[in-house]
């Protein structure tokens, strides 16, 4: 019985590896910053690794072969998480500046906020102001997050 549920076990085991392996594949291809072919020699080794670690699941270095799987996706990680997006990128209009702020005192001006007047997914007319505030006075503060991506329909008026 105790066989069996070892088996099992790895079969469950195998699945977040197969899916480890695939993110980590990918974000290697699409993300490392060297020439196209390294990239898939590193994602096609990766997925080797996964493979490796899978099919030695079933084996006596089963231990040994998830540290060094577990090792390996720690480094991607690691790297993913330096990533910046470029701030001169080719963004799209809507999402082409970024807010910044200058503090002076008790007040803060905020630069490039985006307030466009948006007719439908495609059609605006963009607006970029700058807006300054007393922090003494500040009562309430609300905050909400914008996707990037097309204006919400309950944004768009018709």
């Amino acid at each position: 019985m105790r066989g069996v549920a070892r088996i099992v076990s790895d079969f469950v085991l195998s699945l977040p590896i197969a899916i480890i392996t695939a993110w980590a594949s990918l974000a290697l291809w699409y993300r490392l910053p060297v020439a196209e072919s390294i990239r898939g020699l590193a994602a096609g080794l990766f997925i080797l690794a996964g493979l490796s670690t899978i099919v030695a699941l079933f084996t006596q270095v089963r231990l040994l072969a998830l540290v060094g799987f577990l090792a390996a996706f720690g480094a991607i990680l690691l790297w993913w998480s330096t990533i910046r997006p470029a701030a001169d990128g080719d963004w799209a209009p809507s999402v082409a500046r970024q807010v910044t702020g200058t503090l002076d005192g008790d007040r803060l001006t905020l630069t490039d906020v985006r307030d466009f007047d948006w007719r439908s997914d495609s059609d605006f007319t963009d607006r970029w102001t700058s807006r300054t505030y007393d922090l003494s006075k500040l009562r309430t503060l609300d905050l909400f997050m914008s996707s990037i991506g097309p204006a919400p329909k309950w944004l768009i008026r018709s």
